[in-house]
């Protein structure tokens, strides 16, 4: 075949607008990830999270995006400033009003991998659209906020667990239109949830692994309570997950939880409420007599749960089985009883 000089340079100028071309999205790919994306996040949490990233990677034949070493981290010096400023609005001496979210979070993955990203509508609409999600080895610290009276006293009613996620997504992400995943998998993650104050902790889980199925997160989503987390579905296991008593006086552990919301069913290999103490000091810690308890449970299974109330903390189901259970409960009657009336 001859190609005349004319058509070669028709050929030519194809070639070269769309080498422009796929130089421009590279260009535009480039800077949404390397610099939009992050600088989104700074800017929607009114510099509350910031985002680092290590290396981030796109394989265009393969549809994934690959990211390593990942880190959301709340930033701690404005959260004290911002408090402090509303403090001094409740004072007369700030007329701005801020928000403090009562829960914050740092996150850090050692890898995150997206298939069948689809970048362009992440440029053109501001979406994030993937078949799948995995995030492995990660960490998850959450700290809860002690409110100023000020944002009390505004407040109609306490937060509930589904509300902070909510509050947490639309801190990170709000200016995103849609994050939309078939599934997503997390793979050991370790939890731990804190007093910001004081750093006691409150609630620690260790190999955590978590699949959401159909996850979708728009402005239609944030208040659906047919989806737990967002998702149609999800498969929840946790090792160990522990409780603190404010009282430092008993244990209370959850060792090989299994939810799966599809199933509406929960199991648990075991529940544990131990008390710390043996019987004789924990006894005479008081002045008064007292009742130790010391309870363990194994093998139970819950069925008929209402996936969309677990987001709100709350538990309703239609049946359990429990395999097998001991019930100790120890008290020393030669220690003096407390004065307080039990009639009526």
């Amino acid at each position: 075949m001859v190609i005349s000089k004319k058509q070669s340079w028709i050929i030519g100028i194809i070639v070269v607008i769309v080498l422009a071309g796929i130089g421009v999205y590279r260009f535009y790919k480039a800077r949404f990830l390397g610099s939009q994306l992050p600088d989104t996040v700074r800017t929607e949490s009114k510099g509350l999270y910031k985002i680092t990233y290590d290396t981030i990677a796109v394989d265009e034949v393969a549809g994934s995006l690959f990211v390593r070493n990942v880190a959301i981290v709340a930033d701690t010096n404005l959260i004290l400033s911002s408090r402090a400023n509303v403090t001094d609005s409740a004072g007369g001496g700030n007329d701005e009003e801020i928000e403090i979210p009562s829960v914050i979070m740092n996150l850090k993955a050692e890898s995150v991998v997206v298939y069948g990203v689809e970048t362009p509508r992440a440029l053109l609409n501001k979406e994030i659209s993937g078949n799948k999600l995995i995030v492995k080895n990660a960490s998850l610290d959450l700290y809860r906020l002690a409110q100023p009276e000020k944002s009390r006293n505004d407040s109609s009613d306490d937060k509930s667990g589904a509300d902070v996620i909510e509050k947490i997504y639309a801190d990170v992400l709000k200016q995103l239109s849609l994050v939309q995943i078939d599934t997503i998998r997390l793979e050991n993650i370790n939890i731990s949830y804190r007093d910001f104050k004081t750093k006691k902790l409150i609630l620690s889980s260790n190999n955590v692994s978590l699949n959401l199925h159909d996850l979708r997160i728009d402005s239609n989503t944030l208040h659906d309570r047919t989806r737990v987390l967002f998702s149609k579905n999800i498969e929840f296991n946790a090792d160990t997950i522990r409780l603190r008593d404010p009282k430092s006086i008993y244990d209370f552990s959850f060792h090989h939880l299994r939810i799966n919301t599809g199933l509406k069913e929960l199991k648990l290999g075991a529940i544990k409420i131990s008390p710390i103490l043996g019987e004789d000091a924990f006894v005479h810690q008081f002045k008064t007599q007292k009742d130790r308890f010391d309870f363990s449970m194994k093998d139970l299974t819950i069925r008929g749960i209402a996936p969309g109330s677990l987001a709100t903390g709350e538990l309703y189901a239609d049946s359990m089985f429990v395999a097998g259970s001991r019930f100790m409960i120890y008290r020393d009657l030669t220690i003096p009883r407390d004065d307080l009336s039990r009639v009526g």
